[in-house]
């Protein structure tokens, strides 16, 4: 099993990605790559799909007999 970085070493690596002024400069090649080979998203809709728990019962249980 590989290891994951905790959430203090993603922090340090941010910090140390703005101190150099790297950041944009990486966006800048990601988004050039995805230019390249025409997968650069322009327009589009964001779609929460967010899942949450429900009661099953509404499903089984005509809506009449529910409070």
């Amino acid at each position: 099993m590989t290891r994951l970085p905790d959430e203090s070493a993603i922090l340090r690596f941010r910090h140390m990605l703005e101190a150099h002024g790297l950041g944009q400069q990486i966006l800048a090649t990601v988004n050039a790559k995805l230019v390249d080979r025409g997968l650069m998203l322009k327009t589009g809709t964001v779609v929460d799909a967010t899942l949450i728990t429900a009661s099953c019962i509404h499903a089984l249980v005509p809506a009449s007999m529910i409070e």
